[in-house]
């Protein structure tokens, strides 16, 4: 048994009705060439408006909200993970 995660189909509108709107940039600093944040570089002052926290990894409310979704089955096909542990 399997199931599918859209983790790529939520849209700009659906981030930003729950508080996370800025997704052009990371929440660390990351310098010129790297893809994780900076040692002991600043850190944005919320990060649960950003999508990214550095350039590879998404903050812990996108992660919650990839969560909750393939929980309850509303990214998940055919069966939600609930499903799957029932």
């Amino acid at each position: 048994m399997f199931t599918y995660v859209d983790l790529f189909s939520g849209n700009a509108e659906d981030f930003a009705a729950l508080g996370i709107t800025v997704g052009d940039r990371s929440c660390c600093t990351v310098n010129p060439g790297e893809e994780l944040c900076a040692q002991n570089g600043p850190v944005c002052p919320d990060r649960t408006k950003y999508i990214f926290w550095d350039n590879v990894h998404t903050t812990e409310t996108v992660n919650t909200v990839i969560a909750v979704g393939a929980v309850d089955g509303n990214i998940t096909s055919p069966f939600s993970i609930a499903e799957l542990l029932n």
